[in-house]
C-alpha cells in the first residue's frame, strides 16, 4: 500500500442542489479579471527586462571599455531588480485575492456540501478501481451513503463503495482504500494547493535567471604587476 495524496487544482465545488450567491459569483470573475491581467503584465515586464539587458549587453561589447562595462553591470542588476520586486508584489496580490474570493464562496456551503465535493474529488483519482473504502466523519456517514446512487452513476467503473465512519477525520475529509493505494483528501488541503499552484503561477520565470547568468565580470587584477 501507498498513501497518494491529491496536488491537483482545487476542483469546482460541487453546486448540485446549492445556489451561489451572485456577489460570491462576480467575487470569482474578478478574481480572474485580475489574474489575467496580472499574467499579461508580467510577460510585459519580462520581455522589457530582457530587452532592456539585452540592449545594455551588446552596448558594452562594442565600447569594449572597463567604464562601460561596469555601468552595463549596474543597470543589468537594477533591472533585475525591479522585475524580481514586481514579482514579489504581484504574486503576493493576487494569491491573496483569489483564495480570498475562494474562501468566500466555500465558506456559504455546509459540512456537507463540502464533503460531497472532497469525497467526488477523492473518488475521482481512483475512479478504474472497482471496490472502495470510503472513510469519513461519523456525522457525515449517513449523508454520504445518501449519495451513493449518485456517485455509482457518476463513476460507473466502481462496482462497491462501502462507507465507514472514523473520528479522527475532519468534518470535510476523507479517506478511499483501494487496491492500489489510499487517497486522503480535505477541503482545506485542497485550499492549500491551490495556494501553491497561484504561486507557482506568479513565481518568476527562469529566463531572466538565465540572463543575468551571462552578466559580465570585471577582470581579475594581473598578479604579476604588469601594466
Amino acid at each position: 500500500m501507498f498513501i497518494a495524496r491529491e496536488e491537483s487544482p482545487l476542483s469546482r465545488l460541487d453546486a448540485a442542489g446549492k445556489v451561489v450567491k451572485a456577489k460570491d459569483f462576480w467575487a470569482y470573475k474578478e478574481a480572474r479579471e485580475a489574474v489575467d491581467e496580472a499574467l499579461r503584465r508580467k510577460e510585459e515586464i519580462l520581455l522589457s527586462a530582457q530587452e532592456a539587458y539585452r540592449a545594455e549587453r551588446e552596448r558594452g561589447y562594442r565600447e569594449g571599455n572597463e567604464s562601460a562595462r561596469l555601468e552595463q553591470s549596474g543597470n543589468i542588476v537594477e533591472i533585475v531588480s525591479q522585475t524580481a520586486q514586481y514579482y514579489g508584489r504581484v504574486e503576493t496580490e493576487m494569491v491573496d485575492l483569489v483564495l480570498d474570493a475562494v474562501r468566500k464562496v466555500v465558506s456559504d456551503f455546509s459540512d456537507r456540501d463540502r464533503v460531497s465535493t472532497v469525497v467526488r474529488n477523492c473518488i475521482d483519482l481512483v475512479r478504474t478501481q472497482k471496490n472502495l473504502s470510503l472513510s469519513v466523519h461519523p456525522s457525515q456517514v449517513d449523508h454520504v451513503r445518501g449519495e451513493l446512487e449518485a456517485l455509482r452513476r457518476q463513476f460507473p467503473s466502481v462496482a462497491q463503495i462501502d462507507v465507514h465512519p472514523d473520528t479522527k477525520i475532519a468534518m470535510d475529509a476523507c479517506i478511499v482504500e483501494s487496491d492500489i493505494g489510499i487517497v486522503e483528501a480535505s477541503l482545506a488541503g485542497q485550499m492549500e494547493t491551490l495556494r501553491e499552484t497561484l504561486v507557482g503561477v506568479f513565481a518568476p520565470k527562469p529566463e531572466l535567471e538565465a540572463e543575468t547568468d551571462l552578466m559580465p565580470t570585471e577582470p581579475a587584477p594581473d598578479a604579476s604587476g604588469a601594466p
